[in-house]
């Protein structure tokens, strides 16, 4: 007997300067069923999150709600509807209690005096039901992450809930925490409710899914029943067919910059790693890489290789043993990892360029030492220094004395990169380092990296993108759930294998 539909969209499409995010999509969210979006990244799923909560109206197709026709104009019409979002980016207040959202619940509902009482009696009957046994006046950042996703849980079932949408909520969760989560999305289901739920893991998504959606480029691929796929067809089903075969384009594929300045020592041995642990995030591994390699990291969110890059820079605690030319390294800050020849790019802009001081400034920031004589700085010698890099890494800016918030992205991740470039790193450690720039912008920092190889320097870098990891990589390893699950020599890289591990497919 089929079942009924709570919300579906017919012939969804969504086009934002030129470029189509969604292309006719169609896909049905049925009452007591959990219904399991996968994609690669870039595939679409954000942008129909968006559109089925409310956030975005802009776009042709239908959307119908119990059958009828329906467009959200904003979020909160959605959630009067029973359509409620759980996004990886909590909408908790931290300082506030539980007891203080129901009554934000309740203010939305209605123009009237508000009971505290019956408020905190609301979040304890809510939380209880979920088995989660917390004081109502307890603040929500002295909850640990999974609490604080049961809470929003829980907020939503206190609101009429017809459709549950859940965005990666287990990626920072750890196992036990994540298990006790998939329990409670069970329940909800088999309350009534429809999920939708979007995951890049492989156990997750079987050990979940009544009725699987691909998404790629835009388009839905299809939408089966769980049951009647394998790990392999799911898989390929998110890569494009001209995808699935082995890579061959060359990682120095990318032309590269001879007006790069160089002075990095070249004889530079192996880096070696023995059974390194980061925690949270990574469980004994070991690698060992030679002068000039590129070493891609990869996996997913929470997989443990943005946390061993934070750690090899000095920004978390390692344990284990790391050794460059057979000297031993520690770590104790990121200024210490740097004074070893560690140099870590972070993914968030704002940790590598300070916006309110000068692209001058900034580059200069962390090789003060290579300028500075008898307790004072050269600022000629510092500025003439860092004009030479700008120019070779081709950042863009109207001055040198230019604030670096005046600067477009891409050039703001060119000064983080040219910044470490000037305190001559012997290992550069990379977290997404094309993230939010233009292709131009890409084209040339992928230059600099194969420049930086090609001295001699470790480059061991992160990227969430399938393409840019093959792309740049001599060798990559991959993560999952804190442990090296594989190692793809350049001759055996494939897509298709290479997400396969990330999701972690047996």
């Amino acid at each position: 007997m089929p079942r009924e539909s709570r919300l579906e969209t017919e012939q969804l499409s969504k086009s934002i300067l030129g470029r189509t995010l969604l292309d006719d999509v169609s896909i049905r969210l049925n009452q007591g069923e959990i219904h399991v979006l996968v994609g690669a990244n870039g595939a679409g799923k954000s942008t129909l999150i968006r559109i089925l909560s409310g956030a975005d109206d802009g776009y042709t197709g239908t959307l119908r709600m119990k059958g009828q026709r329906t467009r959200f104009a904003d979020p909160r019409a959605a959630r009067r509807a029973g359509v409620h979002v759980i996004h990886q980016e909590l909408s908790l207040i931290g300082p506030l209690s539980l007891t203080d959202h129901w009554l934000l619940l309740e203010e939305r509902s209605a123009l009237c005096w508000v009971s505290r009482r019956r408020a905190r009696d609301a979040a304890r009957r809510a939380c209880e039901r979920l088995g989660l046994n917390v004081d109502p006046d307890t603040a929500i950042e002295a909850l640990s992450l999974s609490e604080r996703q049961l809470v929003e849980i829980a907020r939503a079932l206190s609101d009429s809930l017809q459709v549950l949408i859940l965005d990666e909520p287990s990626s920072a969760l750890s196992e036990p925490e994540a298990k006790r989560l998939l329990d409670h999305v069970r329940q909800t289901r088999d309350g009534g409710a429809a999920v939708l739920y979007v995951s890049h893991r492989m156990e997750e998504i079987f050990a979940l899914a009544d009725v699987i959606s691909v998404l790629r480029d835009g388009r839905l691929i299809f939408t089966r029943q769980a049951s009647e796929l394998t790990e392999r067809e799911l898989t390929h089903a998110m890569l494009d067919p001209a995808e699935h075969g082995p890579v061959s384009a060359s990682p120095r594929s990318v032309a590269t910059n001879p007006a790069l300045p160089t002075s990095t020592p070249s004889a530079l041995r192996e880096l070696v790693l023995q059974d390194v642990s980061v925690t949270p995030g990574v469980e004994g591994l070991n690698l060992r890489t030679t002068p000039g390699e590129v070493i891609g990291v990869a996996g997913l969110t929470n997989s443990g290789a943005v946390q061993l890059l934070e750690a090899l820079g000095g920004a978390l605690p390692l344990r284990g043993r790391v050794t460059l030319n057979d000297a031993p390294m520690h770590f104790k800050s990121p200024s210490a990892a740097l004074a070893a020849g560690f140099a870590l790019v972070a993914a968030d802009r704002k940790h590598s360029v300070l916006a309110e001081l000068s692209v001058a400034h900034n580059g200069a920031l962390s090789a003060l030492g290579r300028f500075s004589r008898a307790g004072f700085v050269r600022a000629g010698l510092a500025h003439n220094q860092v004009a030479r890099v700008a120019r070779a890494l081709r950042l863009r800016a109207p001055s040198l004395e230019t604030e670096a918030r005046f600067l477009s992205g891409g050039n703001q991740q060119k000064l983080a990169l040219l910044r470490c470039h000037l305190t001559s790193p012997k290992v550069w450690l990379l977290i997404e380092p094309t993230r939010g720039v233009d292709v131009r912008a890409k084209i040339e920092i992928y230059s600099l990296i194969n420049d930086m190889a090609a001295t001699g320097v470790h480059v061991l870098f992160h990227s969430s993108e399938l393409e840019e990891l093959l792309a740049l990589s001599s060798r990559i390893i991959v993560l999952h759930a804190g442990k090296h699950v594989l190692t793809l020599e350049r001759a055996e890289f494939e897509r298709a294998r290479l997400l396969s591990a990330m999701m972690g497919a047996t």
